[in-house]
Order: C-alpha cells, then sequence, then structure tokens
C-alpha cells in the first residue's frame, strides 16, 4: 500500500496537467522528448543526456536508442526553441507582480525602503543559482549553441514544474518532501525540497 501511495502522489495525469499546456503546440515526436527530457533532468538533477536518458530505465538497448534520439532532437535544426521559451516567458508572467522588484537603481541604496527591496530582489539570485547547483546548468555538457539554447528552454521548464508543484495544497507538498527526507525546518527558497521529493519519486517510479 504505501508504494501505491508514493506512485500516486504525482500522476500521469498531474505530470501532463503541469507540462501540456507549455508544449502543445510542439509536434508530437518534440512533445515526447521534451516531457522525457524534463523527467530526466527532475530525476537526476543534471543537464546531461546519458543521464536523463538513464532515468527513464530502459533496458540497454533501448537506453541507446532514447540516447540517441534526445541528441537528435536537442541538435535538430528544426526545432525552433523560441516557441518553447515564448510558452514559458508569457505563462509564467503570471508569477511575476506589478511590484516584483527586477533591477534595482544604486542610487536608491541609500533610501530606508532599500534593503526590504534588495531582499525580494534577491529571490531572483537564488533562482539563478538553483539553475546552476540544482538542475547542473554549470555542468552542462554540449557541443554547440543551438543545443545550449534547447538545454537552457528545457532547464527552464523543468524549473516551471517545481514551480507548479509548489502551488499545490500543503498536505501534497508535505508528503512530497517527506519522500525526499529533507529537514523540517522552515525554507525561505523550498525550490531544493521540492526538487529532492521529486526526484525521489521519478528514480523509484518513472512516469514514462
Amino acid at each position: 500500500m504505501r508504494r501505491r501511495g508514493h506512485r500516486q502522489l504525482i500522476t500521469k495525469r498531474l505530470w501532463r496537467k503541469w507540462l501540456v499546456p507549455y508544449i502543445a503546440t510542439l509536434s508530437p515526436a518534440r512533445q515526447k522528448f521534451v516531457q522525457q527530457a524534463v523527467h530526466g533532468i527532475l530525476a537526476c538533477g543534471v543537464l546531461i543526456l546519458s543521464q536523463m536518458a538513464r532515468s527513464l530505465r530502459e533496458t540497454s538497448t533501448r537506453f541507446l536508442y532514447v540516447l540517441k534520439r534526445f541528441s537528435r532532437h536537442l541538435g535538430h535544426k528544426g526545432w525552433d526553441r523560441s516557441v518553447l521559451h515564448a510558452e514559458v516567458l508569457e505563462r509564467n508572467a503570471a508569477w511575476v507582480y506589478q511590484d516584483t522588484p527586477v533591477m534595482i537603481d544604486l542610487s536608491e541604496s541609500a533610501k530606508p525602503h532599500a534593503r526590504r527591496l534588495y531582499l525580494r530582489r534577491w529571490r531572483a539570485e537564488d533562482g539563478i543559482r538553483f539553475l546552476k547547483t540544482g538542475l547542473g546548468l554549470e555542468r552542462v555538457r554540449v557541443m554547440n549553441w543551438r543545443r545550449l539554447r534547447h538545454m537552457m528552454a528545457l532547464a527552464l521548464l523543468a524549473m516551471t514544474v517545481l514551480a507548479l508543484a509548489l502551488e499545490q495544497p500543503h498536505r501534497w507538498r508535505t508528503q512530497l518532501i517527506a519522500r525526499g527526507k529533507s529537514r523540517k525546518v522552515p525554507a525561505q527558497f523550498p525550490f531544493y525540497r521540492i526538487l529532492k521529493g521529486i526526484a525521489h519519486l521519478l528514480r523509484h517510479h518513472p512516469l514514462l
């Protein structure tokens, strides 16, 4: 019964609900690749094709096929990554409020509210650091600029999935974090804990 509960915490239906709105305009083959690639990124926390493909737990013969397919899609000239980027930016804009500080003028640093603005602005730095360390953007291994841009789009979509997971009910998030065996203390930037919980589930019960 416990394993069944673990598997159902992230279902295929929930996975599609998170991802399909962002990839609906892509071809069926590209949609499959993006879903499997994001699955791999979240399961292993790196942007390395071999590890991403291995997370699907295919047989040795199928693994080589999946790895070649991943490589082919990532470097395909016919895939306009701006489509995926546009969907991510347009849909995620709802999380950026009118008073969200994006850039701070140095002339404001002497004003009383500067510290509060700077601390809010620091959340963006936390997100960039998470992309580099949590999702492995600083260890990406690709051969050209096109592949790097595609990989960055996949990393942004993977982080979007984590943000969508944070919008789930509190009880669901608590159970997810417990799966990852994170410490039960408050966290101002919970993406690491959410990733740890999702990675645990996807490694033990692959969805794709």
